[in-house]
């Protein structure tokens, strides 16, 4: 994950952000998880994305991300210029990876493998609440043969 809180204050602080850096290392054992409140630790790492992550495998939410995933997503972070309230925002009923709000539209980087079903259940989540949702694949599923799933993607958004 790439936001973790302080846990003494609560406030949020993104692993992407050269200017938080220092005082993230400094201060790397006194984060948690935002959305289990769980100890987590900072990843400061030369081959890596910096990153968040939980010590221990946890019962939270929140899916482990793989280096892929972490990379897609800053690349958005980047390109769009999105702030950190714009990134791992929870909306009770899903943490899209990143979330719009002024238009409503919560985008989904997808780098592992998704059912039909999760990813049917996940978009009726959004759609019901309101919230239009852009899944990006990463090319590494197309060559997995997710043909179908792309089908239905397609087909939800009437071929738009």
């Amino acid at each position: 994950m790439l936001k973790a809180n302080l846990s003494q204050n609560n406030q949020q602080y993104v692993s992407w952000q050269e200017k938080e850096k220092i005082f993230i290392l400094k201060n790397r054992n006194n984060f948690v998880c935002p959305n289990c409140s769980k100890k987590v630790s900072f990843v400061n790492s030369k081959l890596k994305i910096k990153h968040f992550r939980h010590y221990v495998k946890s019962n939270c939410e929140t899916e482990p991300e793989t280096q892929h995933h972490i990379n897609m997503k800053l690349f958005l972070i980047n390109k769009l210029q999105l702030s950190k309230e714009q990134v791992e925002v929870n909306l009770k009923f899903a943490r899209p990876d990143i979330y719009l709000k002024n238009r409503k539209i919560a985008i989904e980087v997808q780098n592992s493998k998704i059912t039909k079903e999760e990813f049917l259940m996940r978009t009726e989540r959004y759609t019901s609440n309101n919230i239009h949702v852009l899944w990006i694949f990463h090319y590494s599923l197309l060559k997995k043969n997710i043909s179908a799933l792309l089908k239905i993607a397609h087909e939800l958004y009437f071929g738009r």
